[in-house]
């Protein structure tokens, strides 16, 4: 049985937005700020049907999603040894109008995989070191997402537990020496993940077709190092 292809989705995008380098009472900064408003027609998506028997996956088209939100990302550098960084979205994103290939109507459900607030807060910090030794930084983030959808069950359209995925937070580390003894040498050690956090990142939801969905995950915990030259 031939399927039939989705249509190419149309977008009108609208964005406002500001970038900045600023200075106040000796600490210099930079500010990035972005508003927008999308708005989506025959918006395609991942969905599922049942064909020949079997639910199989297929792409196909929302009739109308909006997608608007808020992005804002700030770089302070307090001294010559010491930068914070902060950075803050929102995001508002569902489909105006939507009815899956089973007839099932989702008007106003979120979209997949868009957290609605997402947050980001670090820095580094400049040991004291003579010149001739190069740079030592040392330095840590933690990154915040609130919950997701993460699938759609497109069988019916009914509540699945693997609908939605927690909120959670991620912590990374990192060490950098940068022009070792004065060379064109840098060498890096950092830890993603140092918590090892455990959290999805995409599920195939088919739970109320055939009792189960399948998930993956995010990476564990990772310890690296890098070493670089610069020719």
């Amino acid at each position: 049985m031939p399927m039939a292809r989705s249509k190419p989705e149309s977008v009108r995008d609208v964005e406002i937005g500001l970038k900045t380098d600023w200075s106040l009472v000796g600490i210099k900064g930079r500010t990035n700020l972005a508003l927008f408003d999308s708005r989506c027609t025959d918006a395609q998506v991942l969905t599922a049907a049942v064909i020949a028997g079997s639910p199989q996956g297929l792409t196909a088209n929302a009739a109308k999603a909006t997608i608007k939100g808020v992005e804002v990302e700030n770089v302070l550098r307090l001294t010559d040894h010491v930068e914070l960084n902060l950075s803050y979205s929102r995001l508002d994103a569902a489909y105006d109008k939507y009815i899956t290939p089973l007839g099932a109507d989702l008007t106003g459900t979120q979209y997949p995989y868009a957290p609605r607030e997402k947050a980001a807060g670090g820095g580094r910090l400049r040991l004291p070191l003579a010149s001739t030794l190069g740079e030592v930084w040392l330095g840590a983030t933690y990154s915040y997402q609130s919950s997701v959808y993460v699938g759609i069950t497109a069988f019916g359209g009914g509540i699945s537990p693997a609908n939605t995925q927690p909120r959670y937070g991620l912590l990374n580390v990192r060490a950098e020496w940068n022009r070792i003894f004065g060379s064109r040498a840098d060498l890096a050690v950092f830890v993603s993940n140092a918590t090892d956090k455990v959290y999805e990142t995409t599920v195939e939801d088919l739970y109320n077709a055939t009792g189960a969905s399948v998930a993956t995950f995010g990476e564990p915990r990772t310890v690296a190092a890098t070493l670089s030259y610069q020719f």
